[in-house]
């Protein structure tokens, strides 16, 4: 069933589809960070991301957040990655980065050449993704459901928006375990919009319905403009900004926070940033640090990059993990 409230807010709308990435789980060995709220809206001429950048970093001691976790990864010019739930494995006594999310998304991107099969990219990246954690063996309070979603969105070789997404699911009653599921977009000329399915962010967004249901709503609705702007790619920009920041601040949900990350496609054009937040990529990818460089900033006790995020150190030098 369609949200009235999205419906209303984004006339006219086709589908909306929503699933639950949301996750809590408790601290557990390896060291995870989770928490994640976006929406994304993917249409023939245009693709937007509005995507809040808290972690909630659990270790074997105590969990710390880090509201400095960029979790869009530009792969070139014209593509970029995003992922929700379990998006890292660190190696608990060293901080050794075991899988990266975005850094298996830039690796997949830059083996496959001049193809621009973003669905067959979202393939490769579940299937490397699946092999990371049967190695690993993440904990299991991490292992519940849908445990991760990646999308790799951008420009084919005529010009026009693709993207391909898949959902890794976790079946503690199978002997495989992990399976994943491809998600091709058939898209059309009015976005078709994605979010996490969570019920107070749900809420949130129906304050917005109709013009606005609250006060609160109605002054963000009048501030930014939202009967004037239209339905252009920076409008849509500005209404999910406005969204994710209205559910981070109001839905009490705490795996929600930090500054929102707003991204911009367009038909035949290059991404660019909406709002970039200082901590993500201006135009590439950030440098890999090295596992000797962590290990340097670890036993000196000072913050430190993972994945090129920042990692406020922790006690005895415990590790970040990122979901």
């Amino acid at each position: 069933m369609l949200p009235d409230c999205l419906l209303r807010i984004f006339k006219p709308c086709v589908r909306i589809l929503l699933f639950a990435a949301m996750v809590s789980h408790a601290a557990a060995a390896p060291d995870a960070l989770h928490g994640t709220f976006f929406i994304v809206g993917i249409s023939t001429d245009f693709a937007v991301v509005a995507i809040d950048s808290r972690g909630t970093i659990m270790s074997t001691a105590k969990n710390r957040i880090n509201d400095r976790f960029c979790k869009i990864r530009p792969l070139a010019h014209d593509a970029f990655f995003f992922s929700a739930g379990l998006s890292a494995l660190l190696q608990s006594r060293t901080g050794k980065v075991i899988y990266d999310a975005r850094d298996v998304a830039e690796d997949v991107y830059a083996g496959s050449g001049t193809s621009r099969d973003f669905g067959g990219m979202a393939e490769k990246w579940a299937l490397r993704t699946e092999n990371a954690f049967r190695r690993n063996s993440p904990a299991p309070a991490l292992l519940k459901g849908i445990i991760t979603r990646g999308y790799f969105v951008g420009i084919k070789d005529d010009g026009g928006i693709d993207a391909g997404a898949e959902t890794i699911e976790y079946h503690a009653d199978s002997a495989q375990h992990y399976t994943h599921t491809l998600e091709r977009f058939t898209l059309a000329a009015t976005p078709r919009i994605q979010q996490p399915a969570e019920k107070t962010a749900l809420d949130v967004e129906q304050e917005f319905a109709n013009g606005g249901q609250t006060e609160r709503a109605k002054k963000i609705i009048q501030d930014n403009a939202w009967t004037k702007i239209g339905n252009g790619p920076d409008a849509v920009a500005v209404r999910f900004g406005n969204l994710v920041t209205a559910i981070r601040d109001w839905s009490g949900n705490d795996k929600v926070g930090g500054d929102i990350a707003t991204i911009i496609l367009e038909r035949g054009k290059d991404w660019r940033w909406f709002h970039r937040p200082d901590f993500c990529p201006e135009q590439k990818s950030p440098a890999k640090q090295s596992p000797e460089k962590e290990a340097h900033e670890r036993s000196a006790g000072t913050n430190r990059t993972i994945g090129g995020e920042h990692c406020p150190a922790g006690p005895s030098g415990q590790s970040c993990q990122g979901r």
